[in-house]
């Protein structure tokens, strides 16, 4: 079992389990809520799940790309604790991102370059997506990932296609 997710598929559920909170001589309960915030529970409020020590709340319309926490309260007749999870993540798989961006080439940097002031840049200026490559046997692509995004998109994927003289189809 793996001990800590931080993405799931799974739009109408969240699975948790939680441990530590013992005490040597009083009985303890818990409640359990789920929210887009830290400590939140904007989704399930606080909800009595009794001395059990895991909970999977179902029936749940959770957003894909949006990150949820589950929040447990250990009570006791001495008084209460609360402990937050560091969180999920709701991704769709195989779904196109917003804001990656793939460029054909290489990078371009035109800022790397100084000059006095008796100098020119003569430099041919670089698109950030070019239409034509000089090579015959390697092809060169960069991309973008959005920082928002970055933290469950670690890579792109993309597909080489050749143009048909037919139509400009693929």
């Amino acid at each position: 079992d793996i001990e800590d997710i931080d993405f799931q598929a799974d739009k109408t559920s969240i699975a948790s389990r939680w441990s530590g909170f013992v005490h040597p001589h009083l009985d303890v309960t818990y409640r359990i809520s789920i929210g887009s915030t830290k400590g939140g529970s904007d989704i399930i409020s606080l909800k009595d799940v009794g001395s059990v020590t895991a909970h999977k709340e179902t029936g749940l319309s959770l957003e894909p790309l949006k990150k949820y926490f589950v929040t447990v309260t250990a009570v006791t007749s001495a008084g209460s604790i609360r402990v937050s999870s560091d969180g999920v993540t709701i991704v769709t798989e195989n779904a196109a991102l917003p804001g990656v961006m793939i460029y054909d080439g290489k990078p371009c940097n035109m800022t790397d370059f100084t000059l006095n002031h008796h100098e020119e840049d003569h430099r041919f200026p670089c698109p950030d997506d070019i239409d034509v490559q000089m090579s015959l046997n390697s092809i060169k692509a960069y991309w973008t990932v959005p920082e928002d995004i970055q933290t469950y998109t670690f890579d792109a994927l993309f597909a080489i296609e050749r143009r048909s003289s037919l139509g400009g189809m693929f």
